[in-house]
């Protein structure tokens, strides 16, 4: 399966510094490793500990995942057929259109249509935020288990994307006057 992906997928789009890990003892130079708190403060590592495929053993960069989204926006690798199918949303027998397509997210963020993927494994987090109206995507990849990738992808695009984005709803603040019963 790795050599499968990396002859069809990851090579033809050039992206150089992803694999999928099939032995979870190899040294990857440049690998970061993967951190998470310890309750009595402090860090221990966090990696995983057995061979996977697929989630969690895809080893990649900021830079190769712009790459791999830059083909949702002009497809070079399984063409427009199979981009606008991986964005078919579920429907449930009641009619109900859900938000999740073949492991992307659709959803809004103020204002904007986004189409998203998270991921987690071990002390590893990652965020892919696309706002496709705008062509910008937020990519977000930590190696501190308690980080919260996607609300640093919104932090983001609230800087990158702020005159584009509808205004934030701004939360209420408790009032200092006592309540009438």
């Amino acid at each position: 399966m790795a050599r499968f992906v990396g002859d069809r997928i990851f090579k033809p789009l050039g992206m150089s510094s992803t694999l999928i890990l099939g032995d979870h003892t190899r040294v990857v130079p440049g690998r970061a490793i993967g951190y998470s708190p310890k309750d009595d403060g402090g860090w221990r590592l966090d990696m995983s500990g057995w061979e996977q495929t697929g989630d969690g053993a895809v080893l990649t960069t900021v830079l190769d995942l712009a790459t791999w989204d830059a083909n949702f926006y002009d497809p070079k690798v399984g063409g427009k057929p199979l981009i606008d199918g991986l964005h078919q949303r579920g429907t449930l027998a009641g009619g109900q259109v859900l938000g999740y397509a073949a492991g992307l997210v659709h959803g809004t963020y103020r204002g904007q249509a986004t189409v998203s993927h998270g991921g987690a494994w071990a002390g590893y987090r990652a965020q892919l935020e696309r706002y496709p109206a705008l062509r910008t995507s937020v990519i977000v990849l930590c190696n501190a288990g308690n980080s919260q990738p996607d609300q640093l992808a919104r932090k983001i695009a609230d800087v990158v994307l702020g005159k584009q984005l509808a205004k934030a709803a701004i939360e209420p603040t408790p009032s200092s006057s006592p309540r009438s019963s």
